[in-house]
């Protein structure tokens, strides 16, 4: 694979290449409220499941999985970073079985945990982006995932609990749709079926802290 600029601006910049994946472009859609199967049928499509492979220092070799759902109609996927990291070859399948080898990593930013690779596809159904700015505490979510790496397209809900502020600048969604190991990646939905956030950690700590 190709390696990535490591620069938050290149993570935007890949992004927003695609018109159709911009949030000036969901700006213009008509916005009305979907329940959650109305939030899975428009968006299933444009959301994957990522394998990767990990050689160990041992030399044994280890599979890890993840999601991720297409950002523009050219190959573009956001995922999480720490679900490519290391790895020495990732695959990515469509929701139709279709299956990718990942051509090259545009972008990545290690604060957020992002990363954008890309496919040498065409004509992929995309997922719209929202705006994580107008979220609040008691707003419904939806997060799509493939938890275990087994479990493909498990679909949870809940609410933001509470939308938070760490001391590096960076905003969080503590939410409390559940997640699990595999999820990471995904896609998190407004009402509107807009993408405000990806799917990164959970607590084992307390209950339903993810």
């Amino acid at each position: 694979m190709s390696r990535p600029s490591p620069l938050s601006t290149a993570l935007v910049t890949a992004l927003c290449a695609s018109a159709a994946a911009c949030s000036g472009a969901s700006a213009n859609r008509p916005r009305e409220l979907l329940s959650a199967k109305q939030i899975v049928q428009q968006n299933k499509p444009a959301i994957v499941r990522i394998e990767s492979r990990v050689d160990s220092t041992l030399g044994a070799e280890r599979r890890q999985f993840g999601t991720g759902f297409v950002v523009s109609a050219d190959g573009r996927i956001a995922t999480n970073l720490h679900v490519i990291a290391g790895s020495a070859d990732v695959k990515v399948r469509l929701a139709d079985g279709t299956e990718f080898k990942v051509q090259r990593v545009m972008a990545v930013d290690p604060q957020r945990d992002l990363a954008i690779i890309g496919i040498d596809a065409q004509n992929l159904p995309t997922a719209h982006l929202g705006n994580s700015d107008d979220v609040s505490a008691g707003d419904k979510v939806v997060a799509i995932g493939n938890p275990l790496g087994v479990l493909d397209y498990t679909v949870s809900d809940g609410l933001i609990s509470s939308v938070r502020q760490l001391d590096e600048g960076i905003k969080i969604l503590q939410i409390s749709a559940p997640i699990s190991q595999g999820s990471s990646g995904g896609p998190l939905f407004n009402p509107y079926g807009e993408v405000i956030g990806i799917a990164t950690l959970i607590s084992s700590e307390g209950q339903n802290l993810n």
